[in-house]
C-alpha cells in the first residue's frame, strides 16, 4: 500500500468516529435531562421572584403570615391574629384576581367549619406567623 492509499481509509474512518460519539453524547445528555425529576429540582417562587415558603399537605394547608398561596381558584394570604379574629384576605382568582376581601372569622367559630370561596375548610392552628387549614371535602351526593 502507498502513503496515499493510508491516508484515504485513515481520514473517512476519523470523520466518522468524531460523528458518531457527537451523537452518542447528544443522546446521553438528553436522556439524562429528560429523566430528571422536574418539579422536584426546581423551587417553587412568586411572582417576585421569591421562593414560596409555605408548606404543602395532602388535605392541608399552612399560610405564613403576608404569604400567598393559591388553593384551588381562590388565593389566601394570612394577616395575623387580633383580639382571637383571625384575619384573612381572600382573592377570587377567576373573577378579580387583584380584588382582596378581607375576612374576619373567631378561632372558635373556625374550628368548626368556615366557607372561604365555595371552599370549606377547619381550622387546625394559628399563631403570630402560621395558620393552619385543613380542607374539607364537598360532600358526595348519592
Amino acid at each position: 500500500m502507498t502513503s496515499s492509499e493510508k491516508k484515504t481509509w485513515a481520514t473517512p474512518l476519523f470523520i466518522t468516529v468524531v460523528i458518531a460519539s457527537s451523537f452518542l453524547l447528544l443522546y446521553y445528555s438528553s436522556n439524562y435531562h429528560s429523566e430528571q425529576p422536574g418539579q422536584q429540582t426546581r423551587k417553587a417562587v412568586d411572582y417576585g421572584g421569591r421562593p414560596v415558603q409555605s408548606i404543602a399537605k395532602p388535605g392541608q394547608v399552612i399560610l405564613p403570615k403576608n404569604e400567598k398561596i393559591v388553593v384551588g381558584r381562590n388565593g389566601l394570604v394570612f394577616k395575623g391574629v387580633e383580639k382571637r379574629e383571625v384575619i384573612l384576605d381572600l382573592y377570587l382568582l377567576e373573577m378579580d384576581p387583584e380584588q382582596a376581601y378581607r375576612k374576619r372569622f373567631s378561632k372558635k367559630e373556625a374550628k368548626n367549619e368556615m366557607i372561604l370561596g365555595g371552599q370549606r375548610y377547619r381550622l387546625l392552628s394559628v399563631n403570630d406567623r402560621y395558620l393552619s387549614l385543613k380542607l374539607i371535602p364537598p360532600p358526595t351526593a348519592l
